[in-house]
């Protein structure tokens, strides 16, 4: 369902323009606002790496930068529930941040800034430096990543370890 939801709903919209980046972000932020049921944004992030960024591989200049966009917005929410009075206003409790849809056992905010948001990081990482590491003669790849992170560069890499690598 979930997996479903990101490929017909958002991957259309992301790549279309920068503003269609943005309404596909404020509607993910939307629906965990109101607390929708069954609505796992836990999900929706996995969702995201499988197949939003493997399209950094493929995209045109006008896409990469609708890309830049909505990650732009997407890292500056994780980093803003990366704040613990953020995320127990905002989080805490919620069913969009379950462990999984069988059960109502949220994530803990330890888990969530230690674990899904590092390891989101890291993993968006490889994803650009794929791009720009391999195959020297695709240089599109390379300048694509590198106006996604160009756009980003106000809230990514956040890390040391991560702008180190990059």
């Amino acid at each position: 369902m979930c997996n479903l939801f990101v490929e017909h709903c958002l991957f259309p919209r992301i790549m279309n323009s920068p503003k269609d980046a943005l309404y596909s972000f404020h509607f993910l932020k939307l629906l965990c606002k109101l607390r929708v049921p069954n609505y796992n944004f836990l999900f929706i992030l996995s969702a995201i790496l499988k197949g939003i960024v493997p399209m950094m591989h493929c995209c045109s200049e006008v896409e990469a930068e609708s890309l830049g966009v909505f990650f732009t917005e997407l890292f500056n929410l994780l980093n803003h529930w990366c704040n613990r009075d953020n995320w127990t206003k905002e989080c805490a409790g919620s069913l969009a941040f379950c462990k999984n849809f069988n059960s109502d056992e949220c994530i803990t905010f330890e888990d969530f800034s230690e674990k899904i948001v590092e390891n989101f990081g890291k993993r968006f990482a490889q994803s650009l430096m794929m791009c720009i590491e391999k195959e020297p003669k695709m240089y599109m790849k390379a300048r694509c990543s590198l106006l996604i992170l160009n756009r980003m560069s106000s809230v990514y890499p956040n890390s040391y370890m991560i702008a180190n690598t990059i």
